[in-house]
């Protein structure tokens, strides 16, 4: 069996994305599962939002998640079979104040993952949609505000905002990787939020509420421009 293979990459740049492909192949000589499961957020409000950091938000959760599954799925054709697991979230669905430009690149990500869902149906090309709750992470945190936020809610995967723990999600790809399916969520209470989010009242709610805490941690009135002093 051969070693595990480390490739440091920095997803928002296409090169370096095309080469951990390569140098996968190149060590293993094949690519039998694809996880795209990058991730990266700043909150800041949408008057304030840098165009920098929407591009890197979108190179990271959308372009590299394409140019690594462009460059993976010839071998997979090749081989006969292959399995793409696209780590989407349910803040694409609901559109989550102070973090826009991470909930469209997720929105961008859905739609493309079921888009390369009905492209590559009844092929041995499998592509799954894996949504994930809150996670237990450093995911996110940008000062007192992240701090604040993952400190509010309860850890260990117990009650509806709990944050599963990254060994818990991983154990679920693992899972989903030995028994394909199109869609899956962290649990029950990520099911119920993405089946609620089709709900225009319920999102608003759920958004505004989100807002105003996100507003608070970060020190802001309505606009971003009003800082507290």
């Amino acid at each position: 069996m051969r070693s595990v293979l480390v490739v440091p990459t920095d997803l928002a740049v296409e090169s370096q994305a095309t080469a951990m492909v390569d140098r996968t192949l190149e060590h293993f000589g094949r690519i039998d599962v694809l996880i795209n499961n990058a991730g990266y957020a700043k909150p800041i409000g949408s008057d304030a939002l840098d165009p920098v950091q929407t591009r890197r938000s979108i190179e990271i959760h959308l372009i590299a998640a394409m140019v690594a599954t462009r460059r993976a799925l010839p071998s997979m054709l090749r081989q006969g079979h292959g399995h793409i697991i696209n780590v989407c979230s349910p803040s694409g669905m609901l559109g989550v104040p102070m973090l826009a430009d991470y909930t469209a690149s997720k929105a961008a990500m859905i739609g493309w993952t079921r888009a390369l869902q009905a492209e590559w149906l009844g092929t041995e090309i499998t592509v799954t949609e894996y949504e994930p709750g809150l996670i237990d992470t450093e995911f996110g945190r940008s000062g007192d505000a992240s701090q604040a936020s993952r400190e509010d809610r309860p850890s260990g995967g117990t009650g509806p905002l709990a944050a599963l723990s990254p060994e818990h999600v991983a154990g679920q790809l693992v899972d989903c990787v030995r028994r394909p399916r199109s869609l899956m969520y962290s649990n029950f209470q990520t099911r119920m939020l993405c089946w609620m989010l089709e709900s225009v009242r319920f999102r608003h709610l759920i958004g505004s509420r989100i807002g105003r805490a996100q507003r608070k941690h970060l020190g802001l009135s309505v606009f971003s421009i009003d800082r507290d002093s």
